[in-house]
């Protein structure tokens, strides 16, 4: 008795296909599209393949991997699945020949213009208010550029410190920046932050001629140890107790915090205190005036008790 063939309407990702095959074959034919779709649907999803042909292929491979592992596929009989294989290929590429071409932009493709897009979204936020003006009530402590490095390890507040200096520079009508660098672990690394206020114009953020490092920690010395053998005479360090720092040519100044009963989160802040009270880089004057900026309430009042008390030696 021959096997019956006709065309079977199969949909493979929204759309439709006419293979011809046996009645036998039918619900095989039926199940594999069903299957094929489903893998090509989810490799699309995944946006790293592009274009149907590509998607096809991937999918195939895929299928055909999952059924050589799971041990469907007889290694004896790979001639012969070969061949059937071949012979469902030719019978999808006539039947893919014989449909009109796709015209016009792929649906799945549409995207609004991006310019009129970002306007839409744009135009529906609320309009930020004014950038915080900071007016110059005070006289810098000098005539030149300064730079500053805050080296200390994830919790002690070493950013904070380092917006609060810039923030005590713009208060004494100075230019300020800061650059950053910390791991993205959370609580665990360096951390360290390099500022400089200046009366020119920064043009190059980079640090040149540090006039004061801050050794707060053991780990935020040890990322910048190369640093220390070329910091000349008139750079002052601040160093912690329990943190060894390279020979050099700088000045030290110990700072014992852990004595003085400060808690090691409020050692960054300190250590500016202790700055101010030497008459390097900013005075008391301008660093309180940084804290009522930047702080409100009982952090407020914690925080400049914290700097009044601290002792410089």
């Amino acid at each position: 008795m021959s096997k019956q063939s006709e065309a079977v309407k199969i949909q493979i990702m929204d759309k439709e296909y006419l293979v011809t095959c046996s009645d036998e074959e039918r619900p095989e034919l039926v199940a594999s599209a069903k299957h094929l779709s489903a893998k090509m649907s989810e490799i699309r999803k995944s946006g790293k393949v592009v274009g149907i042909d590509r998607i096809a292929v991937m999918a195939g491979l895929n299928m055909a991997h999952e059924a050589i592992k799971s041990g469907c596929i007889d290694t004896e009989d790979t001639q012969s699945t070969a061949s059937r294989l071949e012979h469902l290929n030719l019978q999808i590429e006539e039947t893919l020949a014989k449909l009109p071409p796709i015209e016009g932009q792929v649906p799945e493709n549409t995207r609004r213009e991006y310019g009129r897009h970002y306007r839409d979204l744009t135009g529906e936020l609320v309009p930020t208010g004014e950038p915080l003006k900071i007016d110059a009530r005070f006289q810098p402590l000098g005539d030149r550029r300064q730079e500053v490095i805050l080296l200390g390890s994830a919790g002690q507040r070493i950013i904070t410190a380092g917006e609060i200096l810039c923030v005590a520079g713009l208060t004494a009508g100075l230019n300020t920046t800061q650059k950053n660098e910390y791991n993205i672990t959370v609580l665990r690394g360096p951390s360290i932050s390099e500022l400089i206020l200046s009366p020119q114009e920064i043009d190059y953020t980079g640090i040149e001629d540090p006039s004061a490092v801050i050794a707060l920690d053991q780990e935020g010395v040890n990322r910048r140890r190369e640093m220390f053998g070329s910091l000349g005479s008139k750079t002052l360090i601040l160093q912690a107790t329990g943190v060894e720092v390279p020979a050099g040519k700088a000045r030290i100044h110990p700072i014992d915090l852990k004595s003085q009963k400060i808690k090691k989160p409020d050692w960054a802040l300190a250590s500016l205190g202790v700055l101010a009270k030497l008459g390097r880089i900013i005075s008391t004057d301008m660093l309180e005036a940084a804290l009522e900026i930047k702080f409100k309430d009982k952090i407020l009042a914690n925080s400049l008790e914290l700097v009044r008390m601290v002792k410089p030696d």
